[in-house]
Parts: C-alpha cells; structure tokens; sequence
C-alpha cells in the first residue's frame, strides 16, 4: 500500500515541479542565479527573504515586487549583498513603491527587508545547522532572534514578529519552507545546504492546503488539521513512513488540489473526479465520484452566467468574436450562437458549428481568477462529442479579460491535469486585457501549452 502512495506521488511530483517553481516563490531565487549569479550564501540570502515574505498576498503580487528588486541589481551591476548599503537599497525601494505603492502589505515601505537580510548574513549557517540537536527550524529561529544587536525600534519589533515567530510552538512555515528550498538538492529546489543538513529531518512547511488534504488523503475525513505545533509533527511522521529519507518531498503535490480549486472546504463543492490524488485518497475512495461529478457540475452551470461585471464580458466576448472570426469561424463557414443549449443547463459562452467537421466552443470570464472554466469547457466538450460523435474536431477555447501570470499557470496545469488537450483537437487561451495592444495568445502543441507571442507574457 505505501509503496503504491509513494508511486503515485513521485509520478505527480515529476509533473507538476514545473509548475510548482512557475507559480510559487522559489522562482525568484531561480531569477537571481539566471541573472545575477549561483553563489550558494547570496542565493540563500534571497532565498531567505523570498520565503519569509511569502504570505498574506498573492504569490504573483508579491513576486513581481522581489523581480523588479532582482532586474535592479542585475542592470546596475549589483548583488543583493549590496541591499545592507543604506543607500542603495533606498534609491531600489523609493523605486519600488513608486511603481508598485508598496512592498508587502506588512511591511510598506520595505524598511524590513534590510533588517532581515542583515539578520541572515550574521548566521553563521554551517554551524547553526550542523550543531542543531532537535527540529531544524527551532534551531534556525533561535539564532535569527540571538543574532540581534540589541532591541529594534518598537515599530520594526512590532513588524519582525509577523515575519518571524520567536515562538517555540509556532510552526515555523516559512522557515520550513526556506529550509526544503536550500537543502532538498532535487529540481526544482536549490540543494546548496544539503551537506549541511540531511533532508530526511525537514519538517513539513504547513499551510491550509496541507493542512486540508492530508486529512483527507491519508485519514479519510472532510476536517482540516489545526496549524499548529503538533500537526507540523503529525504530518511529517505521516509523510516519513511513505518516503522516510525524504519526507517533505511531496509538500507542493499535497498543496495542488488545494491551489488549483479542486479540494474546496466542503467537499459538495469539490471536484474530486479531476484531483490528482483521487488514486490514493481514503475520503475519495469512499464517495461516489459520478454522482459528485454531476452535483458539481449542475451547480457549476447554475452558476455559470452569473458574471458580476456583464457589460465587461460582453466587451470580451466581442473580441473573442472578431479574433475568431478571422482565424476560425470564416474559413470554416460556422454559424455562432451565444448562450446555446446544449443539454440542460449546460449553455457554452460561444458554440459555433454548421455542419461543418470542426465545432467551436468557447468559454469568456472577465479574470483568470475564475479557473473553474477549465471545468466548464471540458464538460462541453465531452457532452457535444456524445450527441455529435467524436468524428469531429472540437476547437476549445478559453478566454479572459483581467490576468495574473500565476493564475494563468494554474490554467495551464488545469487544463494538462483534466486532459482537456487531450479530449479537444485544439485548445487555446486568449487573454484581452484593456492596456494590451495585442491579445496573449497561449496554443497547445502536443501535450504542451506555450505562448504564441512570447514579448507580451513578460509585460
């Protein structure tokens, strides 16, 4: 049995570790080594203040301000070393904010990040964990907090305790996190410590993701884990008897379901049919999948036309028309209907056939936030190759107002996990956002989806 679990969770780590740097904080140490350089105690550093940072915004919000940090220091010959120069580092934030407004939401105008960074140069790390007797990240806490020289300013106190607990019972994510990123030596983390430590004693960097799916996968139950303390050790012994050596290997695989949409609080609303750990579930194994298949997908199209903001998806559903009509619809001689039945409550945004070979369907939201579209089109899909054969080619198409490069990863990877590539001869993802000249266009080739104009993904 622990055999087959691990199986199943190697296959989806090799997966989705792409994915996994494309759309989380560890790209950002990634960045540095591309641009800058691969020196293990600067690319720690970064490392360092990319985990501590990651919380209480969106992974693309606060990433996009830790680039532009990164694209300064690269076009000015500098290393992010040179943040500890006062100076610097206030000509690089007073840049930053009047870019972005802020920081992070906890630390506005950044006078935080110098204090940390100076925090981590002052460790000496070899020794901290190579002496460390006990859990790894109570270790690293405690010399972060003794390397102070003297007591911070109320004001910087009062901000550094949000960013690094001096609890002993905290859970310590973030520095759990920072440790897999710097010791684990498998892609994609960096694996510049992993003489310093061996992998086999990382805790588990626990967030609400895992702390909802393991309970489910492992336990059987619907209830979310406390984070606390002791569900850190909970989880981690639970994940030692699949892969003793390396425990928190599969902590981004236990977060996907989560990330994605898919392991939603109730499990009425989840998607369970499409989860990647369905194989291996205690709870899925329990339910009846179609059965929930079908309830989620009724309550899906119920929903589905509820767009908050109707003026804005007619507007994108206009140059959905005009893009396709060029590309597609003209030269295959189809006739469009908007909001056509197809079989009950299943009403695609756009559905263009005419008794041709190729049929059309398109689903328009006004943001990516809404990645349940992957969902929609897919049941489209397979709905219209029941009633009209499989002897067609269906054309899919996705299609946005408003975006976020994370989201738009998601996307991806929801459109590889459903198999939505597989079962459509075509998908595509158009993104119409309002300062945009040019629409981004993402094709599938093969397997694979990529950008057709790469210029306009970095903007």
């Amino acid at each position: 049995m622990i055999d087959n679990v691990r199986s199943v969770l190697d296959s989806l780590y090799d997966q989705f570790s792409q994915y996994y740097l494309n759309t989380s904080m560890l790209s950002v140490p990634h960045k540095y080594m591309e641009l800058i350089g691969r020196d293990p105690f600067e690319v720690g550093a970064v490392a360092f203040l990319s985990a501590l940072y990651d919380f209480q915004m969106r992974v693309g919000l606060i990433r996009s301000r830790f680039l532009f940090i990164i694209d300064y220091l690269s076009s000015h010959g500098l290393g992010i070393l040179d943040l500890l120069d006062e100076s610097i580092s206030r000509r690089i934030l007073d840049g930053l904010r009047y870019s972005f407004g802020s920081l992070h939401r906890f630390d506005k105008d950044g006078s935080l990040l110098r204090f940390l960074l100076r925090l981590y140069t002052r460790i000496d790390w070899e020794e901290v964990l190579g002496d460390c007797i006990g859990d790894p990240d109570i270790c690293v806490s405690r010399a972060l907090w003794d390397s102070m020289s003297g007591k911070p300013d109320p004001v910087l106190e009062k901000r550094l305790k949000v960013f690094l607990s001096s609890r002993p019972s905290s859970p310590h994510k973030r520095i759990n996190l920072f440790l897999r990123w710097m010791v684990r030596d498998e892609f994609p983390d960096l694996g510049f410590w992993s003489g310093l430590l061996d992998r086999g004693r990382l805790l588990v960097p626990l967030g609400t993701e895992i702390a909802r799916t393991v309970p489910r996968v492992f336990l059987g139950v619907t209830g979310e884990l406390s984070r606390s303390r002791g569900t850190v050790h909970r989880i981690t012994k639970i994940l030692r008897t699949i892969n003793p050596a390396d425990p928190v290997k599969y902590d981004y695989v236990l977060s996907r379901p989560v990330i994605l949409g898919l392991c939603n609080r109730e499990i009425e609303t989840s998607y369970c049919w499409v989860c990647p750990l369905r194989r291996i579930c205690r709870l899925a194994s329990t339910l009846d999948l179609d059965r929930q298949r079908t309830k989620s997908i009724e309550e899906l199209m119920k929903n589905a036309g509820r767009e908050k903001n109707k003026a804005v998806h007619d507007k994108i559903l206009r140059q959905a028309l005009h893009y396709l009509g060029e590309k597609y619809i003209e030269p295959y001689n189809l006739v469009c209907l908007s909001d056509r039945g197809i079989d009950s409550d299943l009403r695609p945004d756009l559905l263009c056939d005419h008794g041709s070979e190729v049929v059309l369907v398109a689903e328009v939201k006004t943001s990516t936030k809404q990645k349940n579209s992957v969902i929609q089109l897919k049941t489209y899909i397979e709905t219209l190759q029941q009633k009209q054969g499989r002897d067609k080619k269906y054309y899919a198409f996705l299609i946005y107002g408003r975006h976020d490069p994370i989201e738009l990863q998601h996307i991806k990877e929801l459109i590889q996990l459903t198999s939505l590539q597989h079962i459509a001869d075509h998908v595509e993802i158009i993104v119409f956002e309002e300062n945009r000249a040019k629409p981004i266009i993402i094709k599938n080739r093969g397997t694979e989806m990529f950008h057709k104009r790469l210029s306009l993904d970095n903007h």
